[in-house]
C-alpha cells in the first residue's frame, strides 16, 4: 500500500457523517496500561476474514482507521457493514482486537485499555526497517544487548530520516512482536497494529538503542467493554473472545510440548484426543443468546473459523442452513472447505463446492475451494479431472497462495527424477551437496526455517524418522533459508532438537536456482528421493503420522 493510499484511509475515516447516508460509527476511549492516554494510538477496521490474517498483508486490507485524541478518545467511521475485526493499538503497548458485528447506520461504543509490551529480560531483538521492507521474518538487523540490559545496533540509511521497528525474534516465530523504539521519535501507523519510530539520520548509519527499562510498567491487563453489554455486538464479541480464548490454549499447549522436546506419539495423542466439545457448547449458548435467525448464518460461519476443532453435525448443518452463494461464507477464505473437511462426508459436498465456485460473488473463497476439489479428485483417482480443476486455477487465480501450492504439487510430479540442484553446507561454504551426494541413499529434502512454525512442529517427527531408518539407508537434507546460519546453530543447541543429519544453507534468497528447480510456494517444504534419484512422495504425504507410512512404504521396495 501507497502511503498516500494509507493517509487518505486515514483522512476518510475523519470525514463528516454528513456526507454519506450511511455510516458505521465507533466511539469510545484507548488508554494504556496505567490508565492514560498514549502517545498515539489508534483504531483500525480489518476484514473478519481468516483467524490470522497475515502480518504482511494488513496494511493493504485496512477499511478505516482512526487517529484518538489526545484524551484518549476515538471516533471511527466507515461506509459499511456486516462483520469486521476491530483492532486497538499504543506506543508501547500490545496490540488488542475483537470482532464488530454492524448493522448498517449502526452506533457502537467500545473502551479499551492496552496491556504494556513486555520484554523478557534475555529476549533477541532486531531492528526492521525500509531495507528489508518491514518484514519481521528476513532480512532484519539484530541488535546486541548491553551488561546495563539495552540493546543496540547500527543501521544504514541513505536519507536525513529513518523509520523502523523492533521485532522480538524467537518466541513466536509465525507471529513476532513488533513494537516501536523507545526514546524521542515521531510515531508512524504501521497498518498491522504498532507504529514506526522516525528519527533523523546523519551520515550513511544511525545507531539504534532500544531500552526496555523506559517500556511502561503493566498495571492494567487488556480490558475490552462494549457499552451497553447487552446489544447483540457485544454477545457477538464475547461468543468470538470465548472461541478464540479456547483455541489459543490448545495451540499454547501444542507449541509448549514441542518446545519440551515431546516425542511423535505424546504429539499426536494430544491432536486426537484433545477435548473441543467446549467450542461446540460456546456455540450453541451464542445460538440461544443471539436468537435472531439473520445471524444465525454468521454465528456458525464464526464457529467454523475460529473454533479449532469443528464438530462434524454443526459443519453439515451449516451446509443444510446456507446457500453455496451465502454472504456469510465470505467471512473467511476457508471457511467453506473448513466445512466440509469437518463433515467427514467432503465427497458429498462436491457439488456444493461447484456450485459456491459458480455463483459466490466473493472471489477470495474460490481459490481454496479449487483446491480441495484438486484434491477430492486426487483421492479418488481421476487424475484428468484434478488437472483441469488444476488449469482452472492457474487461469483464473494465478497470484493466489492455491496457485502456487498447486504448481508445487504437478511442477514436481511424483515419478519424476528430482531436479538437478548444487547447495552449499551450513558450517562450510566451501563445501557443497548435490544429487550424486546421495546416490543409492532415500533422502528427504526438507525445506525450512526456524522462523516457520509449521516447520518447527516437524521436529518431533523426522527426529523419530532418522532414529527409526537412518540405518537402513535413510537420510535428511535440511535446507535453511533462514537470514544466516548462525540462526540454525542457535536453534539447534538451544532447543530439544538437534536436527542430527546434514545441513545446507540457501539463505533469504527466493530467487535461487533451488527454488525455482524444486517449485517451492512457500515453507515448509518436503520432498523424498529414492535411491534411484525418483521423487516418490511430497509435502502432505511427508508430513505427521504419514512420514512413517510413506517411509515404511518406500523402504520396503529394494
Amino acid at each position: 500500500m501507497t502511503t498516500l493510499r494509507f493517509l487518505a484511509l486515514i483522512v476518510c475515516a475523519t470525514m463528516s457523517p454528513h456526507l454519506q447516508e450511511q455510516r458505521l460509527v465507533v466511539v469510545g476511549t484507548v488508554v494504556g496500561s496505567d490508565g492514560t492516554p498514549m502517545e498515539a494510538a489508534n483504531v483500525t477496521l480489518y476484514p473478519m476474514r481468516s483467524p490470522m490474517i497475515p502480518l504482511l498483508e494488513m496494511p493493504s486490507l485496512v477499511i478505516a482507521t482512526a487517529r484518538a485524541a489526545a484524551d484518549g478518545s476515538y471516533r471511527l467511521e466507515a461506509d459499511t457493514s456486516g462483520v469486521f475485526q476491530l483492532w486497538f493499538s499504543g506506543v508501547d503497548h500490545a496490540a488488542a482486537r475483537t470482532v464488530l458485528l454492524a448493522e448498517p447506520d449502526g452506533q457502537y461504543r467500545v473502551d479499551v485499555t492496552l496491556s504494556a509490551v513486555e520484554i523478557a529480560a534475555d529476549a533477541k531483538l532486531a531492528v526492521i526497517g525500509p531495507f528489508n521492507e518491514f518484514s519481521p521474518y528476513r532480512g532484519y538487523v539484530e541488535m546486541e544487548q548491553t551488561a546495563t540490559g539495552t540493546y543496540a545496533a547500527r543501521v544504514a540509511t541513505d536519507g536525513d530520516t529513518l523509520a523502523y521497528e523492533i521485532v522480538e525474534r524467537g518466541t513466536n516465530p509465525a507471529n513476532p512482536l513488533v513494537t516501536n523504539g523507545t526514546g524521542n521519535a515521531a510515531y508512524e501507523f504501521d497498518g498491522r497494529g504498532s507504529y514506526r519510530s522516525r528519527v533523523p539520520a546523519v551520515g550513511d548509519s544511525i545507531l539504534i538503542q532500544y531500552d526496555p527499562r523506559q517500556l511502561p510498567e503493566t498495571q492494567s491487563r487488556e480490558t475490552m467493554t462494549f457499552r451497553p453489554d447487552s446489544t447483540t455486538a457485544a454477545r457477538f464479541a464475547r461468543f468470538w473472545t470465548d472461541l478464540r480464548r479456547n483455541r489459543d490454549a490448545y495451540y499454547a499447549r501444542l507449541q509448549a510440548m514441542v518446545a519440551d522436546g515431546a516425542d511423535e506419539v505424546e504429539i499426536a495423542r494430544f491432536r486426537n484426543e484433545y477435548d473441543w466439545s467446549v467450542n461446540r457448547l460456546v456455540l450453541e449458548g451464542a445460538l440461544r443468546d443471539i436468537p435472531d435467525p439473520r445471524r444465525r448464518g454468521t454465528l456458525l460461519t464464526t464457529y467454523l473459523d475460529w473454533a479449532g476443532g469443528i464438530d462434524s453435525t454443526m459443519a453439515m448443518t451449516a451446509f443444510a442452513e446456507l446457500e453455496p452463494d451465502a454472504p456469510e461464507w465470505a467471512h473467511g477464505y476457508y471457511t467453506i472447505s473448513n466445512a466440509g473437511i469437518a463433515s467427514g462426508h467432503e465427497q458429498a459436498y462436491e457439488n456444493y463446492y461447484l456450485t459456491a465456485l459458480r455463483t459466490h460473488a466473493d472471489k477470495g473463497l474460490k481459490p481454496p475451494i479449487l483446491m480441495r476439489l484438486i484434491t477430492l479428485a486426487e483421492e479418488r483417482g481421476a487424475i484428468d479431472r484434478s488437472r483441469i480443476l488444476y488449469e482452472w486455477l492457474l487461469a483464473e487465480y494465478p497470484r493466489s497462495y492455491e496457485a502456487r501450492r498447486a504448481r508445487a504439487r504437478f511442477g514436481l510430479g511424483v515419478g519424476a527424477k528430482a531436479p538437478a540442484f548444487v547447495v552449499r553446507a551450513l558450517s562450510d561454504s566451501s563445501t557443497t551437496y548435490t544429487n550424486d551426494t546421495f546416490a543409492g541413499q532415500i533422502v528427504l529434502i526438507d525445506f525450512w526455517a526456524v522462523w516457520c512454525a509449521p516447520c518447527v512442529a516437524e521436529m518431533p517427527v523426522l527426529h523419530a524418522a532418522y532414529e527409526k531408518y537412518g540405518p537402513a539407508g535413510f537420510t535428511i537434507l535440511s535446507v535453511s533459508f533462514d537470514d544466516a546460519p548462525e540462526d540454525v546453530v542457535r536453534f539447534r543447541s538451544e532447543t530439544a532438537w538437534s536436527m542430527p543429519w546434514i545441513h545446507a544453507f540457501v539463505g533469504d534468497d527466493w530467487t535461487s536456482d533451488i527454488v525455482t528447480a524444486f517449485q517451492i510456494p512457500g515453507l515448509p517444504r518436503t520432498v523424498l528421493v529414492d535411491r534411484n534419484g525418483v521423487i516418490v512422495a511430497v509435502d502432505t504425504d511427508l508430513r505427521g503420522e504419514r512420514l512413517d507410512q510413506t517411509l515404511s512404504d518406500v523402504m520396503s521396495k529394494r
